[in-house]
């Protein structure tokens, strides 16, 4: 799991939560900008795409669509691509 340097990443009940499923979690330099921008774009894209988006009946019926919805996004829409990161790079 690639995460941010913030405290609540590197200690405590997330990273024990982590090492109990075998995650390995890995920390994006400091002061990354085109990281976090695309990150907090497939944040965005996610929640206006799939949890606003969808209409299901229950948790489960929504959570049943993430794996379908993550697929596309991954191998047919490449929201978050090494090419993207590179082109975000300009100075904000």
């Amino acid at each position: 799991m690639l995460t941010g340097n913030g405290s609540c990443y590197r200690h405590g009940v997330f990273r024990m939560a982590l090492r109990q499923q075998n995650i390995e979690i890995r920390f994006t330099r400091r002061y990354m900008t085109p990281i976090n921008r695309n990150a907090e774009r497939f944040l965005e894209t996610v929640l206006g795409e799939w949890v606003y988006a969808s209409s299901c009946n229950s948790s489960s019926e929504h959570e049943q669509t993430l794996d379908p919805w993550l697929h596309d996004c991954n191998c047919h829409r490449h929201i978050l691509t090494s090419t993207s990161t590179q082109q975000s790079a300009d100075p904000a």
